[in-house]
């Protein structure tokens, strides 16, 4: 599949919590998979210190928000990748577009 890296150098340590949040919305309605996770673009090791979650979106935007404690060490390389291809093996033929606006990534105190 697809995935489109966002946004990058982002630094979680070790233990803390975190909320992400960003505004979401698509041409058409359709699932896509968001993670906060390591950058294996080096070996190949994607740890989603997030987890992978699945959001639906459609045609209004959307506030969506996931809070998480990183359990991993801590990494200041972290990458907020989207996943655009095919989820749980829907696969979308119809031309779309997705919109994904204002992510911020804040330690919940």
């Amino acid at each position: 599949g697809s995935s489109d890296v966002c946004s990058s150098d982002l630094s979680l340590e070790k233990g803390k919590t975190y909320k992400v949040e960003f505004e979401a919305m698509s041409d058409i309605s359709r699932t896509i998979m968001w993670a906060l996770q390591r950058d294996g673009s080096g070996d190949n090791n994607w740890i989603p210190y997030s987890d992978t979650q699945k959001i639906q979106v459609w045609n209004a935007k959307k506030t969506y928000s996931h809070t998480f404690t990183m359990e991993s060490e801590s990494d200041s390389a972290v990458i907020f990748t989207i996943s655009l291809g095919a989820v749980d093996d829907k696969v979308i033929n119809e031309g779309h577009r997705v919109v994904i606006s204002n992510v911020s990534v804040e330690e919940v105190k």
